[in-house]
């Protein structure tokens, strides 16, 4: 029962970020690749 009340409450926090718009924004920007209009979006090769 104790991991179902964790995974509720991280689902909880995670719904609570979700209906944030600047998280939401921030998110997409960094996980997709998205850019606002006028922004150009430069990918780096990583470092060894």
């Amino acid at each position: 029962m104790d991991t179902l009340k964790d995974e509720q409450t991280t689902l909880n926090e995670e719904k609570a970020r979700l209906e944030d718009p600047t998280y939401v924004q921030n998110y997409a920007r960094g996980t997709h690749l998205l850019s606002k209009s006028g922004e150009q979006v430069f990918i780096l090769p990583k470092g060894e």
